[in-house]
């Protein structure tokens, strides 16, 4: 289930410019696996570059900006590791998989799926020198939110010639979307990393639901019958102009698992939010466009109307503690 590249090009000629290499890690950062590396030597007077800062600005923010977005999905890419060591159904998904009816994605070999919610359409075309700028997106049945700017679109159309300069590659996620995340730490092995996950949520006007997976990270003991493993549900419910979150209490343990947690949650909503409160305690809702819930103050809630996200950050709570979160709208 596993599936990746050599960003950069293990052998053969190298990549010569900061622009291929940026959109080919772009890709990259949004696969089961990421990593950049090669034979730095490829022929006389000729080096290949495999780090992400090799090329300087602004391809070294550019692709910093994807490597942090990729190390904070790690609880959603893991959660479907495990589901692929379960089911055999894989990280990476083509669009048929999903989608066998549609016969728009029968013979789309340039987008996939990451996990079961993130749709991503790397730009491939042009030329080395000058990757596209543009390209045309398929998005499939349903609804999806840019995850750029939480702009919304209805599926089963053609987003033509759609903009895409070197910064952005597309991606959008499907609404009613729960995406597990954990704040910039550097490391999974960061004391800061396992004590706060954040929610991304997209509301539909059906209910959903996501079950997190976590485990110590480290061991096999994941294949024992009596696992060293727990999760947690988290439900999301849309009724009578309120968004109902709740985090269920974890079900399991294993070695290292924190006895406490911070949770975030960042919504993308069409509707302004007008009061939020947690387990019956209001929170103010302030107005700014600075929306990383990870960069929050515990207890702080913030909406963006140009991204269309609420923003909140909670204080740290007993994971063994249901916690309900009410947005009104």
């Amino acid at each position: 289930p596993y599936t990746t590249s050599d960003v950069g090009g293990f052998g053969g000629f190298p990549v010569s410019n900061g622009k291929q290499f940026t959109r080919w890690l772009q890709m990259e950062a949004f696969s089961s696996l990421v990593r950049s590396h090669g034979n730095t030597t490829v022929g006389a007077n000729t080096e290949r570059v495999v780090h992400p800062n090799g090329f300087g600005e602004p391809y070294t923010s550019i692709n910093r900006h994807y490597l942090n977005w990729r190390e904070s999905l790690i609880p959603y890419i893991y959660t479907h590791a495990r589901e692929a060591f379960e089911t055999g159904m894989p990280i990476v998904r083509a669009l048929p998989l999903v989608w066998p009816n549609d016969k728009n994605v029968h013979d789309l070999g340039s987008q996939f799926l990451l996990g079961p919610s993130i749709l991503v359409a790397p730009v491939l075309t042009g030329t080395n020198n000058e990757p596209a700028t543009r390209r045309d997106i398929y998005l499939p049945e349903g609804s999806w939110v840019d995850l750029h700017d939480g702009k919304f679109y209805p599926g089963g159309q053609w987003l033509r010639n759609f903009n895409t300069p070197l910064e952005k590659m597309p991606l959008f996620a499907r609404k009613g979307a729960i995406i597990p995340k954990a704040p910039i730490s550097g490391s999974v092995t960061n004391p800061l990393w396992s004590k706060s996950r954040i929610f991304e949520i997209y509301p539909s006007e059906e209910k959903s639901q996501y079950e997190l997976y976590d485990d110590d990270g480290k061991s096999n003991d994941y294949k024992k019958e009596s696992a060293n493993s727990a999760t947690t549900l988290i439900q999301v419910e849309r009724k009578d102009h309120i968004v109902q979150v709740t985090v269920g209490a974890s079900k399991g343990a294993y070695t290292g698992m924190p006895a406490e947690r911070s949770y975030g949650l960042e919504l993308r909503m069409e509707e302004t939010p007008k009061d939020f409160s947690a387990n019956g305690q209001t929170i103010s809702i302030e107005h700014s466009d600075e929306t990383d819930a990870a960069s929050l103050k515990p207890g702080t809630a913030r909406w963006s109307k140009k991204q269309r996200k609420l923003s909140v950050l909670l204080p740290a709570v007993d994971v063994r503690q249901q916690q309900v979160y009410s947005i009104s709208y």
